[in-house]
């Protein structure tokens, strides 16, 4: 046995040389047998070029972004005049998602009677009235898309 036969494994003799393959030099190959052509490697760049452009990575950083999502919740909150209530609101994303309340189609701003909360996007209402009874939405807005959710409020009771 000579060569790679000698070695345990299948092969020519060692003094017979394969077509193209030079004297005194080892192939390499892509560690499943054989040599990658010129057309295969080719074909690879331009499949990864097209992942790329698809994917909108660039060479030095991978850009991410997931758009919002709203945990579910109450879709209809009852609440008595005067009492303390709070619409939850827990979006999730990548960059995190900026939240906005909205009351009957209005953008609600923060005043004495409402708390907006930054960190869990609820919305907390002291000392409510039947005026604040209606169509309550959460929009969860971030880069990659915008989520909603609705919550309808009612509010029983004399008006304060």
């Amino acid at each position: 046995m000579r060569g790679r036969e000698a070695r345990g494994g299948k092969g020519r003799e060692s003094g017979k040389q394969k077509k193209g393959e030079r004297k005194g030099r080892e192939e390499k190959g892509n560690g499943m047998g054989g040599q990658i052509s010129r057309a295969t490697l080719r074909l690879w760049v331009m499949m990864i070029d097209d992942v790329i452009n698809r994917v909108g990575v660039s060479v030095n950083t991978i850009a991410c972004a997931a758009p919002p999502t709203i945990q579910d919740g109450d879709a209809e909150v009852a609440a008595t005049a005067g009492s303390r209530v709070a619409l939850t609101c827990r979006a999730d994303g990548l960059p995190k998602p900026r939240i906005t309340w909205l009351k009957d189609g209005a953008e609600l701003s923060a005043n004495g009677a409402r708390t907006l909360q930054r960190g869990g996007g609820s919305l907390q209402l002291t000392r409510v009235n039947v005026s604040d009874g209606g169509l309550y939405e959460c929009i969860a807005t971030n880069e990659a898309g915008t989520a909603q959710r609705r919550i309808v409020l009612t509010v029983q009771g004399t008006a304060l």
